[in-house]
């Protein structure tokens, strides 16, 4: 199902655009997890070409007019780069707690990846897991 917004608001804060609508963050943490294909630990080894991509695809699901369209870009990339790190510790977080499920003794806010390697969170795939874990 397609899902539609109107982008109006984009604030200036820090001396960076963002969205001003919590839809719209959802939409974008929606996508992250529809296009991460591949073994980036942080938002700066995220291939410039693969979030145009994804900024192609948001362009289906929201609309605005084409006249902001550059601040609409630079406020989704803000989001990305400001979700990202929030987005990996939800992964991991994800993947020690599916080990002590599975009996496995990983600490409390603590890590285990030579554990946790086997227990690849939703929407990452299990060898590009693999790969972030062993990195």
């Amino acid at each position: 199902m397609l899902f539609i917004c109107v982008i109006h608001i984009l604030i200036r804060l820090f001396q960076y655009y963002r969205f001003a609508n919590g839809k719209v963050h959802r939409a974008i943490r929606m996508l992250f997890n529809e296009c991460f294909d591949g073994a980036w630990s942080t938002y700066r080894e995220f291939p410039t070409e693969h979030v145009t991509h994804m900024f192609d695809r948001f362009r289906t699901r929201c609309s605005w007019d084409q006249a902001n369209d550059e601040f609409i870009r630079e406020g989704f990339e803000n989001v990305l780069k400001r979700r990202f790190p929030d987005i990996m510790l939800d992964h991991k977080d994800e993947s020690a707690k599916d080990a002590r499920n599975d009996g496995h003794i990983i600490p409390e806010n603590g890590y285990d990846f030579g554990v946790m390697c086997e227990y690849p969170p939703c929407f990452v795939h299990e060898d590009i897991w693999h790969e972030l874990c062993m990195g």
